[in-house]
């Protein structure tokens, strides 16, 4: 059986490629987004945990926590002044340390604020870790 292809059928092969080309480029440039950013998060995560591990040992050397904390943020630009301890500086009679990170995640998807809930293509990220203070 031979099935001739008209020339209205390949156009037609052409324009559906057309329409649905920037539709895929864009699902796969969120994907790689959405994946960039579950890094980012997981990346800051660890770090405020090394920072509580290092300050829990350390709890009197607040620089030293945020350069351990600034320091295992492998991957991205994480400065120690975005790294915040708290209490700054600890007494002797708190019991816990608390590390904050807050980084700003910047989107590379077009069209993304469309998504999100602001009118910019940057989403900060906060995490925090808890851990007590061995004395």
């Amino acid at each position: 059986m031979n099935i001739y292809l008209t020339s209205h059928d390949r156009g037609q092969s052409l324009v559906e490629m057309a329409l649905l080309l920037p539709i895929m480029l864009l699902l796969i440039v969120l994907t790689i987004d959405l994946g960039r950013g579950v890094y980012y998060y997981s990346v800051i995560y660890n770090a405020a945990r090394e920072g509580a591990r290092y300050g829990i040992i350390h709890p009197n050397d607040v620089v030293g926590i945020k350069d351990a904390a600034a320091n295992l943020a492998i991957g991205i630009s994480l400065h120690p002044e975005d790294v915040e301890v708290l209490p700054d500086p600890p007494d002797k009679d708190v019991e816990n340390i608390r590390i904050n990170i807050e980084y700003p995640f910047e989107l590379v998807t077009p069209l993304a604020n469309l998504i999100t809930k602001c009118k910019c293509n940057i989403i900060d990220l906060k995490t925090s870790s808890t851990m007590l203070i061995e004395r």
